[in-house]
């Protein structure tokens, strides 16, 4: 929260404004929202919901090519390969309380690519 104080203590002071102060403060707390809220997830059979609590958000499932299974969740991606642009299109979903339910549950709609977590 210093940190987040800091930042809008120098907009106020660059802009001189509090108009441009609120706003850098909207979207600060909107780029930070899912840090400190917790996002609930929610798959069904049509498509994957996150809800952030002031908004939600869904992807359908034939947007996914795959997925990569990773210790505390898994990863979708939409690429069948490995992709230079992966980093910035993957979906994580966490779920380290049921990750290998959660893996069965989405091995039975997408390919399962390599990664972590696969087992020993």
């Amino acid at each position: 929260m210093a940190a987040a104080a800091t930042a809008l203590g120098l907009v106020h002071l660059w802009a001189r404004s509090l108009a441009l102060t609120l706003l850098g403060g909207v979207l600060l707390a909107v780029s930070l929202w899912p840090f400190y809220f917790p996002v609930r997830w929610r798959l069904s059979e049509t498509e994957i919901t996150a809800d952030f609590g002031a908004w939600r958000r869904r992807w359908p499932w034939e947007r996914f090519k795959g997925f990569v299974a990773l210790g505390d969740g898994a990863v979708l991606t939409p690429f069948a390969r490995p992709h230079a642009l992966e980093r910035w299109r993957t979906l994580w979903l966490p779920c380290p309380e049921r990750a290998d339910d959660l893996h069965a549950w989405l091995a039975q709609r997408l390919p399962r690519r390599g990664g972590e977590g696969n087992g020993p």
